[in-house]
């Protein structure tokens, strides 16, 4: 996953976000790769959904850009953002992941059962599993 190339995009902006307050309804935040716009990070609260590629109108994002204006008393939380991330997998998303990374081939609850990286780095890889590309 580390090979894609918004891995490090998404990655340095959760590490970012750590600590960062958040509003409690739909929030986004613009992702920058060598200072060139790079995508979208979209949330609700505490709950990071997605990753949307820079072709994205911006004007169609939903809520506040956190970039800007971040008031709320509320962080993101990287624990429950994974598991709603896992909650939304489908079987072609585990078979995708499972090609990319030379995995063998598991059916969606196993794949669920067996996650065990609740950090930055596994929501990444689940954020960019799910990436909406052009």
């Amino acid at each position: 996953m580390r090979e894609r190339k918004k891995y490090s995009s998404v990655r340095s902006t959760l590490k970012k976000l750590d600590g960062t307050m958040v509003p409690d309804g739909d929030w986004y935040c613009t992702l920058y790769h060598n200072e060139k716009l790079d995508g979208y990070l979209v949330g609700t609260g505490r709950v990071i959904k997605t990753v949307l590629g820079s072709w994205y109108e911006p004007e169609n994002l939903r809520g506040i850009s956190i970039a800007v204006k971040a008031m709320q008393n509320l962080q993101p939380n990287i624990r429950e953002s994974v598991q709603w991330q896992l909650e939304q997998l489908t079987q072609t998303d585990v078979d995708k992941f499972c090609q990319e990374l030379g995995l063998e081939a598991m059916d969606l609850q196993e794949f669920k059962d067996s996650w065990k990286d609740f950090s930055v780095n596994g929501l990444t890889a689940l954020l960019l599993l799910g990436e909406e590309v052009a």
